[in-house]
């Protein structure tokens, strides 16, 4: 049988601004089907700090925005959105978030006989930190796992192994070598940090590429490939989540709104009913309820 863990006060980090984790079967055994621990998103305050000599668990960490560092066996490296690191028994590790541009992470912990062989087939062992591209795409596997452990029920168990499996084959067909990514994935982090910035100010993708001196269609390609979707979309999907906290505002209306931004009201109509799924009326009538 393997080592029994019993959840403690401090398993989980404390140094967090926003969480949704979980506990599942916290004793499965070493050499026993393949089993969900526990996992879970993270936001990490500006003092969060991880230091583990060991750990009894193997365990696959996701990084889906702002900035950090690893220390996997000694070896030190930056930790940014798509950066994917991995840990084990045996692996001793230490998780920084940078103090200003925090990090936000899922994390998901599982033991099992076939645990390393599924992670060395997926290239992500434990001690290993790489890069993924189509990070959306990881984070949907991601929140499936976090949701079978949440929302715990009989099934709950077996539907997070599940979820495992997928999330460790997408990661395989993910996989971004780092000596392959390292210019792009500077490109596309300048690129994205600059739309984070001044997103209110961006109309087009030709506007960002204008800005950070990159061609349109090769900035199209790198949000493709680390972040899964088009760079139009991302900068639709930031302003009109500036665009929908605004509305929460009382006595708000949309050509207001619509004037802040710059933005014709048909068009911005357009564009938050294609990103919400419904009008910025019918939003505003849902805030009213």
């Amino acid at each position: 049988m393997g080592k029994k863990f019993q959840p403690v006060d401090d398993f989980f980090s404390q140094e967090i601004i926003g969480a949704r984790r979980f506990y599942l079967n916290m004793g499965p055994a070493t050499r026993g089907p393949l089993a969900v621990t526990a996992g879970g998103w993270e936001a990490c305050a500006p003092e969060y700090r991880v230091s583990r000599q060991d750990f009894p668990y193997f365990s696959i960490e996701l990084v889906v925005g702002g900035k950090g560092e690893v220390a996997l066996a000694g070896r030190t490296q930056p930790l940014m959105t798509g950066s994917v690191f991995c840990y084990g028994p045996g692996v001793p590790h230490t998780i920084v978030s940078d103090r200003t541009d925090c990090m936000k992470k899922f994390f998901v912990d599982f033991r099992g006989r076939t645990a390393l062989q599924l992670m060395k087939e997926a290239g992500f062992e434990p001690g290993v930190c790489g890069a993924v591209s189509g990070v959306s795409r990881i984070t949907a596997l991601f929140e499936e796992v976090v949701r079978f452990g949440v929302h715990a029920h009989a099934g709950a168990g077996r539907g997070a192994v599940l979820a495992l499996e997928l999330l460790l084959l997408a990661l395989a067909q993910q996989r971004v070598e780092s000596n392959v990514a390292g210019s792009a994935r500077s490109t596309f982090d300048r690129c994205h940090a600059h739309m984070q910035e001044h997103f209110l100010q961006l109309r087009t993708v030709s506007d960002l590429a204008a800005a950070c001196h990159v061609d349109a269609a090769y900035l199209s390609r790198l949000y493709q490939r680390f972040l899964g979707q088009n760079p139009y979309r991302c900068l639709g999907r930031m302003q009109m989540g500036w665009v929908a906290e605004r509305l929460l505002e009382p006595g708000r209306l949309v050509r207001e709104v619509a004037q802040q931004l710059d933005m014709d009201p048909f068009q911005l109509s357009r564009t938050f009913r294609r990103v919400y799924g419904i009008s910025p009326r019918n939003f505003i009538q849902l805030r009213c309820r």
